[in-house]
């Protein structure tokens, strides 16, 4: 879960499901096409860098899916994101009801991919 949380955070990951891909896809054609505008395929331009396929152990899922749900829980100061508001992270999972053994679990998992995105954008900032 690290790594693709490292990988959201740099922003090579793309959380969307394949249908949702496709349906994003399919809306930009269309409204580009109403505006008479025709795109080349981007792959063939070079332009789309080949997809990478990841996969999550079973266990990890419900997290991974409780860490993109609490994306809007940042707390934000002067330098940028200190942290997630865990207020409202709680708040999320009181909602989804979760048994308590699979809700630490999922806080674990969620800990985990804040502090490695703090990381990378601490990294990031630190570079410019």
């Amino acid at each position: 879960m690290s790594q693709l949380a490292r990988l959201w955070a740099r922003g090579q990951l793309d959380a969307r499901s394949p249908s949702e891909v496709s349906n994003d896809q399919s809306q930009r054609d269309c409204t580009l096409s109403a505006l008479g505008i025709v795109l080349q395929e981007e792959a063939a331009a070079g332009q789309a860098p080949e997809p990478r396929e990841f996969w999550l152990w079973p266990d990890n899922v419900q997290a991974w899916h409780c860490w993109i749900g609490v994306q809007t829980q940042w707390r934000v100061g002067m330098s940028g994101a200190t942290g997630l508001d865990y207020t409202g992270v709680r708040a999320y999972l009181d909602e989804l009801g979760l048994e308590p053994s699979v809700r630490l679990d999922v806080w674990d998992g969620i800990q985990a991919c804040e502090r490695v995105v703090l990381s990378v954008w601490a990294d990031r900032k630190s570079a410019r």
